[in-house]
């Protein structure tokens, strides 16, 4: 059977989820259990966290995975972005406390919180800048708020958490995100998985799969 990873919580499980059944397979699952399989196409579905489908695939247990390009390229796991799927936007940001005036110049030195140290370091490095990165998963917000870091580097979708938390973006985007269908040695027996199947349009009609 055709092994598919599927992130299992945040942002990105509500439309991969939903992008799979418009498409004709079944990939509902009981309870808490981490698997389902649609016997009829072939194809069994595993539920896992979005930062660790890059690792899956990449190790060859699972042939194909949808998680976020930002997860793929923090992961610097050598896999093939597919398809863009077209939900899922977001952007790695820099943000500060509004009405600070920050440039991206003005982060030589400064202590900057991140989801994606590698990413960001790729970032600075690109700029010739040197700072302070920590890692910290979960409520990056509340960081700067309790004066323990000065900058944080996220994704941002809406913007709406970032008012709330007193916060602004400032200085161009370090990367433009969205779902993506990642594999590690594309070929024929994938194809029907990704010419044509995920759409990067919502608008458009999925093609029900072929047995």
């Amino acid at each position: 059977m055709l092994q598919v990873a599927l992130p299992n919580k945040g942002a990105l499980a509500e439309g991969a989820s939903a992008l799979v059944e418009a498409a004709g397979y079944r990939c509902r699952r009981s309870g808490r259990a981490l698997t389902a399989h649609d016997r009829t196409h072939g194809v069994t579905f595993s539920f896992l966290r979005p930062r660790d489908i890059t690792t899956y695939v990449g190790n060859g247990v699972l042939d194909l995975g949808l998680t976020g390009r930002d997860l793929l390229l923090e992961s610097g796991i050598p896999l093939q972005e597919v398809e863009a799927l077209g939900f899922g936007v977001a952007r790695l940001c820099y943000t500060a406390p509004r009405g600070w005036g920050l440039t991206v110049n003005d982060l030589a030195g400064l202590r900057i919180a991140t989801t994606f140290p590698s990413l960001v370091a790729r970032d600075l490095e690109q700029r010739n800048l040197k700072a302070h990165l920590v890692r910290l998963d979960g409520a990056v917000e509340v960081s700067v708020r309790l004066g323990v870091l000065d900058v944080i580097a996220d994704l941002v979708q809406t913007g709406s958490t970032l008012m709330q938390a007193g916060l602004e973006v400032f200085g161009t985007p370090i990367l433009a995100s969205e779902a993506i269908l990642v594999a590690r040695h594309p070929g024929p027996a994938l194809s029907r998985w990704y010419n044509g199947f995920f759409c990067a349009s919502a608008a458009s009609s999925w093609p029900a799969p072929t047995s």
